[in-house]
């Protein structure tokens, strides 16, 4: 009696003797991405690249929604989590940064991220380990998860912006530097009588660099979390210490 036809899972291993297995299907996919796409990836386009028939595609992966939850999990999983012991602020800078070279490995790959459900084995333990960090340091349980989005959305996005910023660089010529002295020059010529506080910021026009922006925008979350740790310590001291309001007062007969 012939074996049932197996569906698609993360984490799912090839048939015994199979042609295929998940890892070649993956990092092909990643390979058709990078030189093509998201758009133009297709479970079509990816059977060909492998040189099987899309049926023996089917077989591993149900549709390119899971295909794309597979790379997803295999971006995070060059997320460098192994870190040594510092602060919770550095342990989340590091971790940014390793996130965000992964993503710019694999084009579009913050788009992939972003629409797919965060729920395979290795993007799992990335969020586990941001989630951590931010209840060790202090973050009020209630916001941990909250933190814990910002934190990743604020990666997809600038990982998003700075490849169109890139993209730019390209198809105009001349590299990122001639990218940043064009939108100098753009915001050294706005007329000063309507546009008196961008005509002044022209010289920080020309030092927009991605990577300098992405610590930036980074510092900046961070001293926010930060400020709610804080905030939130204080109000549990205050809750924490009885308000004995008669000690010091005389007596009153």
């Amino acid at each position: 009696m012939p074996g049932k036809r197996r569906r698609g899972r993360v984490g799912a291993q090839a048939a015994p003797g199979g042609a295929l297995d998940l890892n070649r299907i993956v990092q092909t996919a990643i390979t058709l991405l990078n030189e093509s796409g998201l758009q133009r990836l297709s479970m079509r386009t990816l059977a060909d690249a492998l040189g099987v028939r899309a049926a023996s595609l089917y077989w591993h992966i149900r549709d390119k929604a899971e295909l794309c939850v597979l790379i997803a999990d295999k971006v995070c999983e060059d997320v460098d989590l192994s870190l040594p012991e510092s602060s919770w602020e550095e342990q989340l800078t590091m971790i940014a940064r390793s996130y965000r070279a992964a993503l710019l490995k694999v084009r579009d790959s913050e788009q992939i991220l972003a629409d797919s459900p965060p729920f395979s084995p290795m993007r799992l333990q990335l969020i586990e380990t941001v989630c951590r960090w931010l209840a060790d340091a202090g973050v009020p349980r209630e916001e941990v998860l909250s933190c814990g989005g910002l934190f990743n959305n604020y990666v997809l996005t600038s990982v998003q912006e700075e490849r169109i910023f890139r993209r730019m660089a390209e198809e105009r010529g001349g590299g990122l530097s001639s990218l940043l002295a064009s939108g100098q020059a753009a915001f050294h010529d706005l007329p000063v009588e309507s546009y008196p506080m961008l005509a002044s910021l022209a010289q920080e026009a020309g030092s927009m660099d991605p990577e300098v922006q992405f610590h930036f925008g980074l510092r900046v979350i961070l001293d926010g979390i930060s400020s709610r740790i804080r905030k939130s310590e204080k109000a549990n001291l205050r809750t924490s210490v009885p308000r004995n309001r008669g000690i010091g007062r005389p007596h009153r007969k």
